[in-house]
């Protein structure tokens, strides 16, 4: 018909544009995501284990005392940065000594293996990895001290029984001279602490956040969904106008 202009076929024009636009929203992601990685500061863990060697009298006996807990108690945490001028170290910069107490409490966490209850692991995040390391060392070195000058009171239960009777045919010697040393010290009334035995130092620092893979991980794919936001918004806005009747 005159008059009416043809309408031209743009599939190919509109697919190049799509892609451009998908190319641009991605990179606009990733450069967001290597920004955020650039600017924000890195935090490191310095990771810890030991095991708790209990003395042969207290064998069988439970023991309530929750290690966790003592070694996270702001007067321990105090004394140990403060004995080994901890204050110094470069992550407290500009802190006072209550800030820098309440810094490390908030970074630190320990936790009781559920299938060995002997066994702890200790976590500290810093912002420095030495300092870190150092850190968790000095905490697990002044509480094996403390360990070592603490004395309990010798056990009264089905254990100490076990222990004044051993069987002499079924145990061998070795076991009967450890049984026999821990029946003197229950009869003494006091017992040795547990032995702090370290299993893995403290490592030093690893960065835990920000992890530039998962950064540009997640960012690319924001952008990705962007850029088909963009896409499917232009594709239904062309689609709408097509539909409009042409004038003449």
């Amino acid at each position: 018909m005159l008059g009416v202009p043809e309408r031209k076929n743009n599939t190919a024009i509109w697919i190049v544009i799509y892609l451009a636009i998908l190319a641009a929203t991605t990179c606009l992601g990733l450069l967001a995501g290597g920004a955020y990685h650039w600017v924000c500061p890195t935090t490191y863990r310095s990771d810890a284990t030991f095991v708790m060697d209990f003395h042969p009298a207290m064998l069988g006996k439970d023991q309530p005392t929750e290690h966790q807990q003592l070694m996270a108690k702001p007067e321990f945490v105090k004394s140990v940065l403060g004995s080994n001028k901890l204050f110094r170290l470069r992550c407290f910069d500009d802190l006072t000594e209550e800030q820098a107490v309440q810094l490390t409490l908030d970074n630190l966490e320990i936790t009781q293996n559920p299938n060995v209850p002997e066994i702890y692991k200790v976590q500290f995040f810093s912002n420095l990895p030495d300092n870190a390391q150092t850190i968790v060392n000095n905490l697990l070195s002044s509480y094996r001290k403390d360990l070592e000058q603490t004395k309990f009171s010798a056990p009264e239960s089905e254990s100490t029984e076990l222990v004044q009777q051993p069987d002499e045919k079924t145990t061998p010697k070795e076991t009967l001279a450890e049984l026999e040393f821990a029946k003197r010290i229950s009869n003494s009334g006091l017992v040795p602490g547990p032995e702090l035995q370290i299993l893995e130092p403290a490592t030093y620092g690893e960065p835990v956040w920000p992890l530039l893979p998962i950064i540009l991980l997640v960012t690319g794919l924001i952008g990705i969904l962007v850029g088909f936001a963009i896409i499917v918004a232009i594709f239904m806005f062309s689609k709408a106008m097509s539909k409009q009747p042409l004038t003449k």
